[in-house]
């Protein structure tokens, strides 16, 4: 019996990645074809995850391999070299550039990652989680897979926040006043200082709103620079509110809760955030990254995307974006109307990416 191997180096908890790894193996097994996840790094139990080192004992000539790229993996070149079927899932990779600075260990290991864009010509099939992912990809392998590279949201089914409960994280908050939203790791990508200065500059205008950030810290020399900029913040530090973690109910209610979201990333490969956003009818303002835009373009309701770099005008133009939506009236949050967001996320791409992965194993049993 043909098993799928899922590969990734990670599999973690609130990791957008190991989720994903997870639920195409999950998803698979539910159409009818078995599968089985394998990490080097992963919180989870072998039940569930199953170490790297197994991978090549436990390959049956018959087998196919998903592997989901993401980050440099020494394990990608024995990977390449098994005489099967192997498709590669591309979440993208952080640019090194912006660990240069923040975490020289940390970009030594990107710009390997970087490095290994040239074997995804060794695959099968590959699918991306945007044109933007695809379009590094092409930039790295001369001679795409005869399928193309398939677009595939990295997002099981956004519509599984409808069976979700809402509870109230611990946080000092007047019901009375307006809450910016931010959900994302606190990486030197995703641009948090910038944030910072830009909602102290628009709460100089409008001292009315707050500000809640979500994201657990992952380099220790940019989280001095993020306790720098909230140290010379004044008052304004006084309506933010800072979560390394939260529940999914938690979240959830922080985006039932919030006004709009906000975010200054400048580098990303798809950014499920926005599009949790997008589901819960918020606003959007942002810094105008590829992937991003694609993803508004795509799915998006209300937003605007900027790439000034004056804090004080993108703070005047946040302003008036925010300004321009209270004038809208804002429809209640419900659970039937069908938006964009959910056409474009509702998992019907990704169980038709497995099927083609399946179908594969098919044509196998038939030759």
């Amino acid at each position: 019996m043909t098993v799928i191997r899922v590969v990734a180096r990670d599999i973690r908890e609130h990791d957008a990645v190991g989720r994903f790894a997870l639920h195409t193996a999950r998803r698979l097994n539910e159409l009818g074809t078995r599968a089985v996840c394998y990490a080097e790094n992963t919180v989870f139990a072998d039940s569930l995850v199953r170490p790297i080192q197994r991978l090549g004992v436990d390959l049956a000539p018959e087998d196919q391999i998903l592997f989901h790229f993401s980050t440099f993996d020494p394990a990608l070149e024995e990977i390449l070299s098994y005489p099967l079927r192997k498709h590669c899932y591309v979440h993208n990779i952080t640019d090194p550039a912006y660990f240069r600075e923040w975490n020289p260990s940390e970009y030594g290991n990107v710009l390997l990652g970087y490095g290994q864009f040239r074997l995804l010509g060794g695959f099968d099939s590959l699918a991306a989680n945007s044109m933007f992912t695809a379009d590094v990809i092409k930039e790295h392998v001369p001679t795409e897979p005869k399928r193309g590279i398939e677009l595939v949201p990295p997002i099981p089914d956004i519509r599984s926040w409808k069976n979700m409960t809402s509870q109230q994280p611990s946080m000092n908050l007047n019901p009375a006043e307006p809450l910016l939203l931010f959900v994302g790791r606190r990486a030197p990508n995703k641009n948090i200082s910038r944030l910072l200065r830009v909602v102290a500059r628009l709460q100089e205008r409008q001292p009315q709103f707050n500000l809640a950030f979500v994201g657990r810290a992952v380099v220790e020399a940019y989280e001095e620079d993020i306790r720098s900029t909230i140290a010379s913040s004044g008052s304004a530090k006084q309506k933010w509110h800072v979560f390394n973690e939260v529940s999914d109910s938690e979240l959830r209610w922080l985006y039932e809760r919030a006004y709009a979201f906000v975010t200054f990333s400048t580098h990303e490969g798809f950014c499920i955030p926005v599009a949790d956003a997008f589901y819960f009818d918020l606003p959007v303002y942002g810094y105008a990254q590829p992937a991003v835009n694609e993803l508004c373009v795509r799915a998006g309701g209300n937003y605007r995307l900027t790439e000034q770099d004056d804090d004080g005008l993108v703070a005047r133009d946040l302003d008036a974006f925010l300004e321009r939506h209270a004038e809208i009236e804002k429809k209640p949050f419900t659970n039937n109307v069908p938006r964009r967001v959910e056409e474009y996320c509702n998992g019907d791409r990704v169980d038709r990416w497995l099927s083609g992965i399946m179908s594969l194993q098919q044509e196998r049993t038939v030759d």
